[in-house]
């Protein structure tokens, strides 16, 4: 299976939906102004959905079922930005189909950077044991930088994915592609969304938290009826510039059987203050 020489740019316009449980976080006005940007920060799962728009378009149901992802916020984005997503030519290494993507906004300033790839063979999913769901906690458990630490497992209800929720995430990301409706499967930005939003919904912090970077392998497509849950745990906890962060493994489970997908994500989950 073969992609373009070199995959066309795609130039969207960034938003958010009014989602009430964007209010106190860094996807809330008055909130980020706090921590010293100008307005409302567009979700990094967003623009991680963005970046996906070029690797579904070149390489179709194969990427969302075998297929990688890389994405890693560099510069904020905000609402109505526009936002231009570019990629390398297509290499191919051994089977393996390969791109290299990057986002910038109107200024020309790199917002994000990432990497897709088509590998060849299926990926074995890691195994469901290893795994457990934990339901939701309400409310959720206020955790101290001292005390939050590897070994942590967040946790997730589960949710059904209508045709309702699947149009409604094709919106939000913009998404263009027509298979995802045709075929009624999950977008990629979509799994990213549950394991982020899952994660905070399993820990209070002492500040909002804000997404860096995640590297995705895609086993399965999810489909329209598909119960959804996630699944993950903190691998490690460190230090950088006043700012604390977390590294985690994550992942989406279909009806409690299968793995769609095995994320690698890095999060700030207390931001420094802008004073």
């Amino acid at each position: 299976m073969t992609g373009a020489p070199q995959p066309a740019p795609i130039t969207i316009k960034a938003s958010m939906s009014n989602d009430p449980r964007y209010k106190g976080s860094i996807h809330d006005d008055s909130s980020a102004q706090k921590f010293g940007y100008r307005g409302a920060l567009v979700p990094g799962p967003i623009v991680y959905g963005y970046l996906s728009q070029i690797a579904i378009e070149s390489w179709g149901l194969p990427w969302l079922e075998r297929g990688t992802i890389r994405s890693h916020s560099r510069r904020p984005v905000y609402q109505d930005e526009m936002i231009t997503v570019s990629a390398s030519p297509i290499t191919e290494t051994d089977g393996t189909l390969s791109m290299q993507l990057a986002a910038h906004n109107e200024q020309g300033e790199q917002v994000a950077t990432g990497a897709a790839s088509l590998p060849a063979t299926a990926a074995v999913p890691p195994p469901l044991a290893d795994y457990p769901v934990a339901e939701v906690v309400d409310p959720a458990p206020f955790i101290p930088v001292g005390e939050f630490g590897p070994g942590r497992r967040f946790h997730s209800n589960p949710i059904v994915m209508t045709a309702e929720v699947l149009n409604q995430h094709l919106d939000e990301f913009r998404e263009s592609w027509p298979g995802y409706a045709a075929h009624g499967v999950a977008h990629s930005g979509y799994l990213m969304r549950r394991m982020v939003r899952d994660s905070v919904l399993s820990y209070r912090h002492e500040t909002p938290g804000i997404f860096v970077s995640a590297e995705t392998q895609h086993f399965a497509l999810a489909h329209v009826g598909d119960s959804l849950q996630t699944a993950g745990i903190v691998t490690a906890v460190y230090e950088r510039k006043g700012q604390h962060y977390y590294d985690s493994d994550h992942v989406v489970i279909a009806n409690g059987t299968r793995i769609i997908a095995l994320a690698r994500r890095s999060t700030i989950y207390v931001v420094r203050s802008a004073a």
